[in-house]
């Protein structure tokens, strides 16, 4: 076995789970964002049920602007938050079995063109080392592009998410004003 395919190995192993690991995280990260999104959401339909009488004719021109803007808002992060979470499918290496198998294979194959008795676990080695290496590159380059997606639309949900925190003060301090004076 040579140095490089043993560096490859390795190199590719860890990029594997590199990649999975990154997809945890970002799973991970949307559990706050979500909490906030629903949170908003409820305040929002607050509003809604409990429409004060308006007093004043601009608080009540802003508070419909900024709610409307709030809701906007919030289905463009339900939006995100759905492209982030759905419809992704990601690359993984054999299940044992499978490799198993493919032992047997390379057994039988070895076996069937005369090689010596000696050589045979050696080479089934390298011929399984450069499965896994191939596996590991098929499934680290899957992983990647979507994680890359994913982490894509983690980033404009938390932007829309702040958007709509800054329409939630805003029209929360209208609604609040015309019900207060």
């Amino acid at each position: 076995m040579s140095i490089y395919n043993d560096y490859f190995y390795h190199f590719f192993k860890n990029m594997y789970h590199y990649e999975l690991d990154r997809r945890d995280n970002i799973e991970q990260s949307l559990t706050y964002i979500i909490s906030v999104i629903i949170v908003i959401c409820g305040v929002g339909i607050y509003f809604l049920n409990n429409l004060p009488f308006f007093c004043s004719l601009y608080w009540s021109i802003a508070f419909f602007i900024f709610y409307f803007l709030l809701m906007e808002c919030i289905l463009i992060s339900t939006y995100f938050f759905i492209r982030t979470v759905h419809n992704y499918s990601y690359g993984y290496i054999p299940k044992p079995k499978e490799i198993d198998d493919d032992i047997k294979k390379f057994e039988k194959y070895y076996l069937d063109i005369n090689t010596k008795e000696n050589e045979i676990p050696d080479l089934i080695e390298e011929d399984i080392r450069n499965f896994l290496i191939s596996w590991y590159i098929e499934a680290s380059q899957k992983n990647t592009v979507n994680n890359d997606l994913k982490s894509y639309f983690r980033h404009m949900t938390y932007n829309s998410v702040i958007i709509s925190f800054i329409f939630f003060i805003l029209s929360s301090f209208a609604f609040f004003i015309n019900k207060f004076i």
